[in-house]
């Protein structure tokens, strides 16, 4: 599981009390994207958690450290780091200890994000076929 885009949320230039005092961009032109604050992506990162924590599966949780959107990255309009280290622990504090927490040190869009995704992915797959292989019928 990625965070990604959880920076912002959508919606559209007429809702304008949505976007009350905070960044925006336009994305299109029925579409503009909101900054979230900090009591925001508070929130954000214990309800993804509660949806994480209720599997039953083996979860990896991949964290960008560079950013989490291509407007989060140092230049962008959304650039804020603190704001990602907020989301960053609410999430670990909230995950269940199952849930193992990997933080890549990279953005979200740069190919050594997609390697550790990747990377991940295989030895989560592999630890599957291998537990499906160890079960008596």
């Amino acid at each position: 599981v990625v965070p990604g885009c959880m920076d912002f949320i959508w919606g559209h230039p007429d809702q304008t009390d949505r976007f009350k005092n905070r960044k925006t961009y336009r994305f299109n032109r029925s579409v503009w994207l909101g900054k979230l604050k900090g009591n925001e992506i508070s929130k954000a990162g214990q309800l993804m958690a509660k949806w994480i924590n209720k599997s039953p599966e083996n979860i990896t949780v991949i964290l960008p450290l560079g950013g989490l959107s291509k407007y989060d990255k140092e230049g962008e309009e959304f650039y804020d780091p603190e704001l990602d280290r907020t989301l960053f622990k609410v999430l670990k504090r909230s995950l269940d200890p199952k849930v193992r927490v990997v933080e890549a040190d990279s953005h979200i869009n740069e190919h050594e994000f997609a390697r550790v995704c990747v990377v991940n992915l295989i030895s989560l797959l592999s630890r599957k076929k291998n537990q499906s292989l160890n079960t008596t019928f």
